[in-house]
């Protein structure tokens, strides 16, 4: 028995190792990798993700090479600007920038990377949002309110709010599970919009 467990060990220590490399790689210890500045957002544990080992991995890979790409391109400040979310090879763009071509530079940049495979641009011309410490406390809110829920996975879901719009990201166990999450996030005060962006668990997209 003591074999058996040592052989298990053994096994799947690398993958383990690999996933705690790429975690502590990217500055985010056991979340998806976010990049947040502009635009409000939050992760969820990977460890309690529903998703396959492979495709979280794969998840933080996309992230770190989208990240590279700007920073090859001496972009470091745009991509700054922006919020990027990965979840199954699914990449949601959100923010606020000022000019066109800049939303067209971070759309060529993350097409270009191996392994998207849809983008989701919710970039918006604008100035700065108007209220960041109401955005910051709104994900706030609404990451405590899907914690406690009955009957939702809170950690297949990941949001970015941008002037108290609600962008969500994610994979539903069915219908009504999606639409219990926005009607939850619907409740909380201070929220404009709901943007979801969020799959069944049945998605052909998924394969």
């Amino acid at each position: 028995m003591r074999k058996d467990i040592t052989q298990y060990f053994k096994s799947y220590s690398k993958y383990f190792v690999f996933i705690f490399f790429i975690l502590f790689q990217s500055g985010c210890s056991f979340f998806v990798p976010v990049a947040v500045t502009g635009v409000v957002a939050t992760a969820t544990y990977v460890v309690l993700d529903d998703r396959m080992i492979g495709v979280i991995v794969d998840d933080n890979v996309i992230f770190t090479k989208i990240k590279s790409a700007f920073a090859s391109r001496d972009l470091n400040n745009l991509f700054m600007k922006i919020s990027v979310l990965v979840h199954e090879g699914r990449v949601m763009l959100t923010g606020t920038l000022r000019d066109q071509k800049y939303i067209d530079t971070v759309l060529d940049i993350v097409w270009s990377i191996e392994g998207v495979k849809e983008v989701l641009n919710e970039l918006q011309i604008a100035d700065m949002p108007l209220n960041k410490s109401q955005d910051i406390y709104l994900a706030t809110k609404i990451k405590s309110h899907l914690i406690v829920a009955k009957d939702v996975n809170s950690n297949n879901y990941i949001t970015s709010v941008n002037d108290g719009v609600v962008y969500l990201l994610g994979v539903a166990k069915n219908k009504e599970e999606r639409d219990m999450v926005i009607s939850i996030i619907e409740m909380i005060s201070g929220i404009n919009r709901i943007v979801s962006h969020v799959i069944l668990k049945s998605d052909s997209r998924r394969g």
